[in-house]
């Protein structure tokens, strides 16, 4: 009996061993599987992008072990270019409404334009008829003057013909 025992507790220690050994093992496994990177692709799949952003960061900080892990700095390199192009959509929206503004902004030139070119048309209708009349007084003018020498013959020499 007394075997039987030394023989249990012979497979006892086995087993203990073979425990601990496995417990290791795991422990060394879990250190390799690198747990924040499923983290990181949960956090990515949710669109927490700002846990993710304070989350690298503080990965970063620390001693710099994780810096020289690939799909760590892959990761880094897709949060700085989603920063990257949130900078260049917020620029494209501000060059948008930009350009909408000097499209108002020109549409009013135009159309104040057009309405000093009707006032310069109306100007130039208006001075175009006061011309005329200027014509026609000095025409009268050299008539009257005509009439008063006696110089009918003289009438048709200088007299402009408006119509």
């Amino acid at each position: 009996m007394l075997h039987t025992s030394g023989s249990t507790n012979f497979s006892i220690e086995n087993s203990q061993g073979a425990a601990h050994a496995s417990l290791s093992r795991i422990e060394d496994e879990m250190m390799h599987k690198k747990p924040y990177k499923g983290l990181i692709r949960s956090l990515q799949q949710i669109g927490c992008t700002h846990v993710l952003d304070v989350y690298c960061q503080g990965l970063t900080s620390q001693k710099g072990q994780f810096q020289r892990d690939l799909e760590f700095t892959e990761l880094q390199t897709l949060a700085e270019l989603r920063e990257e192009e949130n900078l260049l959509l917020k620029e494209r929206r501000e060059l948008k409404m930009e350009v909408a503004a000097l499209r108002v902004n020109l549409e009013k030139q135009r159309a104040t334009s057009e309405s000093l070119k009707r006032m310069k048309f109306h100007y130039g209708v208006f001075f175009a008829y006061m011309r005329l009349r200027e014509q026609e007084i000095r025409n009268l003018m050299w008539i009257s003057e005509c009439v008063a020498q006696n110089q009918k013959s003289r009438v048709h020499d200088s007299v402009v013909f408006i119509f």
